[in-house]
């Protein structure tokens, strides 16, 4: 359906710069912002593939087990019903590519989280675990807004990096409040 919205959106665009005079500006402008689009992927491709191999060295040099190890510290009684390590080892490191910014780093991690949560369920819906990590994945404290980062230095922005702070106290707010509603809704059941 979306692919008919669009299609009719471009072709309508087409058939008014037609009468509008303004033919070669508008395609001028599309072949330019694809351009632009190839451009800009490419260089989150080179943001993502640098920090993907951060995550795989941390991994080999087992920094990924300290954070683990500091995580379930933090975490145990957000989820008293998970006890093995692996499991607290892949939300973890969704966790932890979350902090760093790789939010594309951390889906397969997520993805691996849910498994291992799913692995130890008894039901077959989703736990209030499952639902209370989705929460805490999707409303992620970034440290390095590394995506937003790599945008804003791709189109020349004069000082990059002023969003961090707001992005900080964003993420936390909607970090705690996710936490509080999943724990409310846990407790109405």
């Amino acid at each position: 359906m979306l692919n008919y919205i669009f299609s009719g959106m471009i072709l309508l665009s087409l058939i008014y710069s037609f009468f509008n005079g303004t033919y070669s500006a508008t395609i001028e402008g599309g072949l330019n912002g694809a351009s632009d689009s190839v451009s800009l992927m490419l260089t989150l491709l080179a943001v993502i593939s640098f920090f993907n191999g951060i995550m795989k060295i941390a991994e080999k040099g087992g920094v990924t087990k300290g954070i683990s190890r500091f995580f379930k510290k933090l975490l145990k009684p957000l989820f008293p019903e998970i006890t093995n390590e692996e499991t607290f080892g892949a939300i973890s490191m969704n966790l932890t590519a979350n902090l760093l910014g790789m939010g594309n780093a951390a889906t397969p991690l997520g993805i691996k989280a849910m498994q291992e949560m799913k692995k130890i369920s008894k039901i077959k819906k989703a736990t209030n675990s499952m639902c209370l990590f989705a929460v805490m994945n999707t409303a992620s404290i970034q440290l390095i807004p590394t995506t937003i980062l790599a945008i804003r230095m791709k189109y020349n922005s004069n000082m990059p990096y002023v969003v961090v702070a707001p992005i900080w106290i964003s993420s936390v707010c909607g970090l705690v409040a996710g936490i509080i509603a999943a724990k409310i809704f846990e407790r109405r059941e």
